[in-house]
């Protein structure tokens, strides 16, 4: 008999785990901002677009696709002293960028680089958009799209990728990393090389403008952006 049990126990545990697979609710990639300091950034929204869309400065198609402003607790580009002014008045950043998302554009998938990504939230806020629901970010299955003047707050440890659709017209977007507000799950990214975290991988090293390759594309048949 002690056979029969155990094999019963077995198919209990099973079943069991099955459901919990399946119905137990999906951990959380979006978040609303944690930390009202952000609110400085729309607050000083022109003087940024000022700085970043400068008539001497590049146009969408010439500028870098990510522009480190700061990361590994130093200035990498002097340039934007407004954007920098703004950060410091946010605690717990860990890294802070600007991102251009040129037309016609799908990134290959990725997880962030785990000593990062999994302790840290990355905020998103649009400076410019391509069009309306054209460009944002899909995140393990969920996507949102960029709004001027809006944040988004996703999670960076999970699979991820930026995308615009609009044929013509980049989106502009700063990012910022800050830590994880204590109520929010650690994350679980499985990839602790920093050269296959796209972004972050321009911070490693000296930032010298117009050396940096364009993001990978995705060329599966399969349009993230889609409704």
């Amino acid at each position: 008999m002690d056979w029969l049990f155990t094999v019963s126990l077995t198919i209990v545990l099973l079943i069991a785990g099955f459901m919990l697979f399946f119905f137990m609710p999906k951990p959380r990639v979006f978040f609303d901002p944690y930390t009202n300091t952000v609110e400085i950034f729309k607050q000083n929204h022109d003087l940024i677009c000022g700085e970043v869309f400068d008539t001497n400065k590049l146009d969408d198609g010439q500028r870098d696709p990510v522009i480190p402003i700061y990361g590994f607790g130093e200035i990498k580009a002097y340039e934007y002293p407004v954007i920098y002014n703004c950060l410091r008045c946010v605690p717990y950043i860990r890294f802070a960028g600007i991102i251009t998302i040129k037309p016609k554009f799908q990134q290959a998938r990725e997880y962030g680089l785990d000593i990062v990504a999994n302790h840290t939230i990355r905020y998103f806020y649009t400076l410019k958009e391509s069009a309306g629901h054209k460009s944002g970010i899909w995140i393990d299955g969920e996507k949102r799209f960029f709004t001027e003047r809006e944040w988004i707050c996703g999670d960076m440890s999970r699979e991820h990728s930026l995308f615009n659709r609009d044929k013509e017209r980049s989106s502009v977007v700063l990012f910022i990393d800050i830590d994880r507000h204590e109520t929010i799950h650690e994350g679980r990214s499985p990839n602790n090389n920093i050269k296959k975290d796209e972004i972050l991988k321009m911070f490693d090293g000296e930032y010298v403008p117009g050396r940096h390759a364009d993001l990978s594309v995705d060329d599966s048949a399969e349009d993230l952006s889609s409704e």
